[in-house]
């Protein structure tokens, strides 16, 4: 399934962060239930603001299924709505209205996300939403963080670690701030002139760390790791912390694409085919996210076709 951006009928542009956040913490939450494929973030939101017929989206991000809605912020209180959609004739599946306080949007989300697996008849565990926090100034400095971040840009980035600092000093326990401010430090670099490697991947790594001392099931973390032992020369802690951050969450397009590259260094052909391969499966449309750890020949080669998918390979490691 992929989840499409969500609306923002607040009338405020300035509360994007709210629908973009809500869309990529469901996105977040639905990718760690057992035996779902779900769309990369990056892919859906490249459908942002679109009307495009459901079957043409479906049928472009490679899912059956499909989650779409809008959030409206009045005052302290906040209306979500969210339909499923079948992708294959339009129909919806199901839907829901949601009128809480503003300051109750983690437990949408979580709300959001249940129902979801009920109506596909998937069971969410019990850490379908690790990492949050209970503190609502820190989650809405962390999405807004996470809206900085997807930009890709030196600026975006510059004020993705600004985000997901205050979000830090608003809550000293909040795991997926650390991860998010981990992952910037090690992509900040190739987005840059001036910031060097030397300078933040300490950096990556001390917050990385942290998030897992929070957090061991936090597969952002363990993907950062997995980069900067394989940085380190450390092949066999890269290894595993590769595989444990795809364990953790298989739908996570970032990891297959870094554990594509380490194993194309590593001369493993067919296994970093197979890596890079899901992850063009999750993440059919993005080209920017995580450019500077691509090999960017070899990506070339395999999006358009010139390389074929290993004998035996699946979209799913």
């Amino acid at each position: 399934m992929a989840v499409l951006p969500f609306d923002n009928f607040s009338g405020e542009p300035e509360t994007d962060y709210l629908s973009d956040g809500l869309t990529e913490e469901i996105t977040t939450a639905l990718s760690r239930i057992h035996g779902l494929k779900v769309a990369a973030r990056n892919s859906a939101f490249a459908f942002k603001g679109s009307k495009d017929d459901a079957r043409k989206v479906g049928a472009t991000l490679r899912v059956s299924t499909l989650l779409e809605g809008s959030i409206r912020k009045v005052g302290k209180r906040i209306r979500v709505t969210a339909q499923l959609i079948n992708a294959a004739d339009g129909f919806h599946l199901w839907s829901e209205t949601y009128d809480r306080s503003a300051d109750d949007i983690i437990a949408v989300q979580e709300d959001i996300a249940n129902r979801i697996a009920e109506r596909l008849q998937v069971q969410t565990g019990k850490s379908s939403m690790p990492s949050v926090t209970a503190n609502m100034e820190a989650h809405k400095l962390y999405l807004q963080a996470r809206q900085f971040w997807n930009k890709r840009t030196e600026d975006g980035l510059n004020n993705a670690v600004k985000f997901f600092k205050l979000a830090i000093e608003k809550d000293a326990g909040y795991a997926a701030a650390y991860a998010g401010l981990a992952a910037t430090y090690i992509i900040l670099p190739g987005y840059s002139s001036t910031a060097r490697q030397k300078d933040y991947h300490p950096l990556a790594r001390l917050s990385a760390n942290r998030a897992l001392e929070l957090d061991p099931s936090c597969a952002e973390a363990h993907a950062v790791l997995g980069n900067l032992q394989f940085e380190a020369k450390d092949y066999k802690g890269a290894e595993e912390h590769f595989r444990r951050a795809i364990q953790l969450d298989p739908n996570y397009a970032t990891a297959h694409q870094w554990y594509g590259r380490y194993l194309m260094l590593r001369e493993h052909r067919d296994e970093a085919l197979s890596e890079f391969f899901t992850a063009i499966d999750l993440d059919p449309l993005s080209r920017s996210s995580t450019q500077p750890f691509r090999c960017g020949i070899l990506w070339e080669a395999i999006s358009t076709g010139q390389l074929k998918r290993p004998e035996g390979s699946s979209a799913r490691s």
